[in-house]
């Protein structure tokens, strides 16, 4: 019974992730903040497509939201971040591309931090 994954977004302050496997942090990604507009919205989207990407959403996904383990939990929250970063460092409503996320997430993790 409840929910199976509950995410908090908090700016700056980065993001959290209640699941049956355990509590999950994600620290906010440093970047030159221009525009917050749409940064939730991406966050969103990109935690619903790696939830996807995992076989974890819709009726005849093999998994379960309930399954997911506590690395799968980090592993999506840090990705959403990266995106909801990107999307941050532009003006307007511009969210990061598939090729922007997935060159973000390739930077070694001392370029990231």
């Amino acid at each position: 019974m409840g929910p199976a994954l509950v995410t908090v977004t908090r700016g700056a302050s980065g993001t959290r992730a209640l699941a049956r496997s355990g509590f999950v942090e994600q620290k906010a990604f440093p970047m030159e903040g221009a525009d917050t507009v749409g940064a939730g919205d991406l966050f969103l989207a990109t935690t619903l497509s790696n939830l996807r990407e995992r076989s974890l959403l819709g009726s005849d996904a093999p998994g379960t939201l309930r399954d997911m383990s506590e690395r799968d939990v980090a592993e999506v929250l840090y990705t959403a971040a990266q995106a909801a970063a990107s999307t941050s460092s532009r003006f307007g409503a511009q969210p990061s591309t598939a090729e922007e996320l997935s060159a973000a997430l390739a930077q070694p993790a001392a370029l990231r931090s």
